[in-house]
């Protein structure tokens, strides 16, 4: 997949409204052989300065914004990476899966600053070894052979990551039962 044709597979995420270019490249492993990873960069809109009135994803509310110092810049970054946090995940995922690459890294800058990463690279994350049942490896299979994923690992973290957007009162409960269990660990010596 050239760069051209990955710029339409981000603009269905992240708008051409607040993301005014999209720079993508295949990086290739330190031998030169095959693509190894995606990198993606965005450059924000101008308009995002000097008063303009930017629609947030999350809220839906108008937003001021104005920048002037470093600072500002720094703290505008900021602010559109939480706000689009979600979009640049699916972004990420879809990439993924369309060409086959991993890691995809996106980066984002504002005016010519520097390159600053748009949160963790998505697959670079802890590495998990387990033994599945003959059904779940089907599943997997199933997955990878219907397109959904290029690979059983992207699989794996596909069926995790529905889990978590569909049920996200479990992981709240989970958590709060680990937080139970290790005070009480602690108060009993368990």
């Amino acid at each position: 997949m050239s760069p051209e044709e990955i710029v339409p597979v981000v603009r269905r995420f992240l708008p051409e409204s607040v993301f005014a270019q999209v720079d993508a490249e295949e990086q290739r492993d330190h031998n030169g052989e095959g693509a190894s990873r995606l990198w993606v960069g965005l450059t924000l809109a101008d308009d995002l300065d000097g008063g303009a009135r930017q629609k947030t994803p999350t809220s839906g509310a108008a937003q001021s914004a104005t920048a002037t110092s470093p600072t500002d810049a720094q703290a505008r970054l900021r602010r559109v990476m939480a706000e689009w946090r979600p979009q640049r995940d699916a972004c990420a995922f879809e990439l993924e899966r369309v060409t086959g690459l991993s890691p995809v890294l996106i980066f984002l800058r504002w005016r010519g600053s520097p390159w600053v990463m748009f949160g963790p690279a998505t697959r670079a994350n802890v590495a998990v070894t387990a033994r599945l049942t003959p059904a779940a490896v089907r599943l997997l299979d199933a997955l990878v052979a219907a397109g959904i994923a290029p690979s059983r690992t992207v699989a794996v973290e596909w069926c995790i990551q529905r889990i978590a957007e569909r049920e996200p009162e479990l992981i709240q409960q989970l958590e709060a039962l680990a937080r139970e269990r290790a005070v009480l660990k602690q108060r009993y010596g368990l």
